[in-house]
């Protein structure tokens, strides 16, 4: 457990119940100035519901939250961000249809002196020193929608960074973010740790996180597993306290796939012909967003034939739903590809051919 002597923020002895289970059972934290602290666990550990508790969400059942050595009762989310926490969501929260600086003052837009009416001049002016602090060259212009996934994260950062605050928690900052992306969040994140900030951190990339804490907090059923500074751990080690055993031990390997092909793809992509047996996870893999827009093309994946007038009838066509209503032999195709299994599925959605 950290020391909590010169701690910013402590959480002391947190327990949180739900009907049916116990979510978190005495969990203790320490988060220090200028240190970004991992939060790691399985899906159920408790890792969301402690952001929850910080984040004045959910109130604990017992123990306490501290500043600076001091109890605050963190009763709402408003009350949270005014003590000086920032929680960054998986789930943006940002709108679409407004401006870059519109959504860093969502909720408490400045106002002239009678505050009646908004002073955007001076909320253009504060949005374009916080994302230059930030080192984030982005218009404040601009609409969000028009924005990359990457570029949305950056100024979600940004929206909780010009509230003040002084512990930034992070819950999957990098699950939509390519390589490149992700690298360029990190080198945010030790900025801020190095401006003083108390950084939370979660993630279940375990590689990105030796990458980028400083120490490791390992949550299971809802208790502290163990943890310690970033060099002392290795990723065997932390992969164990979240497991209580090996992970071989959980996940033994078994080699079931066979050599006979259930699809077949040969066009959409600028590579060879691609081969998926039964019984093996296979996929594509590339920058972000680059496999997504190459397949999107036609591709056509070949099955067992069904009872079909011809060869050619034979195609299990997977094709965005505006290609496949272009053509009227592709409704032959949605009625045997529900019989066959074929599907795709998307960021987001899934899309079944049987629906398109």
């Amino acid at each position: 457990m950290t020391s909590t002597a010169s701690a910013l923020w402590e959480v002391r002895e947190i327990s949180k119940a739900f009907p049916g289970v116990q979510a978190l059972d005495r969990v203790s934290l320490a988060l220090n100035a200028g240190e970004i602290h991992a939060l790691v666990g399985q899906n159920g550990s408790g890792k969301s519901t402690l952001v929850k508790c910080l984040a004045g969400v959910h109130q604990p059942d017992g123990g306490d939250i501290r500043r600076l050595g001091v109890v605050v009762a963190m009763t709402t989310p408003t009350v949270a961000r005014t003590q000086g926490v920032a929680t960054i969501y998986q789930e943006f929260s940002l709108v679409p249809t407004l401006s870059v600086a519109e959504n860093i003052f969502l909720g408490r837009l400045p106002t002239r002196a009678r505050g009646s009416v908004v002073n955007w001049q001076r909320m253009r002016r504060e949005s374009v020193r916080t994302l230059r602090e930030l080192g984030i060259e982005i218009d404040p212009d601009v609409i969000v929608r028009r924005l990359s996934v990457a570029e949305q994260q950056l100024i979600e950062i940004a929206k909780a960074i010009s509230e003040e605050s002084t512990l930034l928690v992070m819950d999957e900052p990098t699950a939509a973010l390519g390589l490149s992306e992700a690298r360029r969040l990190q080198g945010l994140i030790r900025r801020l740790a190095e401006q003083g900030k108390a950084i939370l951190y979660i993630s279940h990339r375990i590689d990105e996180v030796f990458q980028v804490v400083d120490r490791i907090s390992v949550l299971k059923d809802g208790r502290l597993a163990g943890g310690g500074l970033t060099p002392e751990l290795n990723e065997d080690s932390v992969v164990r306290m979240m497991l209580g055993a090996e992970l071989k031990e959980h996940y033994p390997k078994q080699h079931n796939a066979t050599a006979q092909p259930a699809l077949e793809v040969e066009a959409g992509l600028r590579t060879s012909a691609s081969r998926f047996t039964p019984a093996r996870c296979s996929g594509w893999a590339g920058w972000l967003d680059r496999v997504e827009r190459r397949s999107r093309g036609p591709c056509s994946a070949w099955t067992r034939p069904p009872p079909a007038p011809s060869a050619s009838m034979a195609r299990h066509c997977i094709l965005p739903r505006r290609a496949m209503r272009s053509r009227p032999e592709w409704r032959w195709f949605l009625r045997t590809a529900r019989r066959t299994g074929c599907f795709s599925i998307s960021r987001g959605r899934r899309t079944s051919p049987s629906r398109a």
